[in-house]
């Protein structure tokens, strides 16, 4: 039986959705956080790639092998990560190929894309299969999956007791009828509006909310007030709006 959506909290005012979302936080916060505020990433390169071993969930019958983000794929997380420093008390800097925090690539994986929470490793992988890398219309396919990964590489876990390579999340979990990816980027399930599936390509307000709990606001905003918004983009987004 599919699921009825409940979609109310789409016209509250900002206070009022900020209040809606409190008791929801901790259905995304995995535990795991980063130590301090400060974060080092890196995209691999042809020469500096990411070990073999070090992939998982390849496609069936082939080895396993990773490709370098393009120019623009790069750009568009260089870009994510300047965003979410405006909001979240978060410093992200790029180091060399092959070094810091979270390192990034693309795989032959059948799945969209894994990431590795903070502090479960010696560094946290960010996987983007190389099936979904070409930006196409929009990008959205390609922003849906980096958002969602880079969320779990912040410390965000699935809302729901569902993971794409088996096994669960951690509860508590969103109630089903709010287990949307226009409340979360690391929901599974969209939303079908005006007989169109709706997906998120940003994060969503309850991400914004619980990274916000996790980390603090920002602390070098340049004057922007960041407000939770019912601010309509090019793919129907709820989201921060200035």
């Amino acid at each position: 039986m599919a699921t009825t959506f409940d979609l109310s909290w789409w016209d509250k005012s900002p206070d009022q959705l900020s209040s809606f979302l409190d008791p929801y936080v901790n259905t995304l916060n995995s535990g795991y956080v980063h130590n301090g505020n400060s974060i080092s990433y890196s995209f691999y390169t042809a020469s500096t790639v990411i070990p073999s071993s070090h992939l998982v969930e390849t496609r069936p019958g082939e080895s396993a092998s990773s490709a370098p983000f393009t120019e623009r794929e790069q750009a568009t997380f260089k870009s994510m990560v300047e965003l979410i420093s405006r909001v979240i008390d978060l410093d992200f800097q790029e180091v060399s190929a092959g070094s810091g925090q979270i390192r990034l690539t693309t795989a032959n994986t059948w799945l969209g894309g894994y990431a590795d929470y903070p502090n479960t490793g010696s560094y946290q992988r960010l996987v983007i299969s190389d099936d979904v890398t070409d930006l196409g219309v929009n990008g959205a396919s390609f922003m849906s999956i980096l958002w969602h990964e880079f969320g779990h590489t912040l410390g965000l876990e699935h809302p729901g007791n569902y993971r794409g390579g088996g096994g669960s999340s951690n509860a508590p979990y969103l109630d089903p009828t709010l287990d949307t990816s226009l409340l979360s980027i690391m929901s599974y399930n969209d939303v079908n509006l005006m007989y169109l599936d709706v997906s998120q390509a940003s994060f969503a307000p309850l991400d914004l909310k619980t990274l916000l709990n996790i980390y603090g606001p920002s602390k070098n905003t340049d004057g922007i007030n960041y407000i939770f918004d019912n601010t309509y983009t090019g793919n129907s987004n709820k989201h921060f709006g200035q």
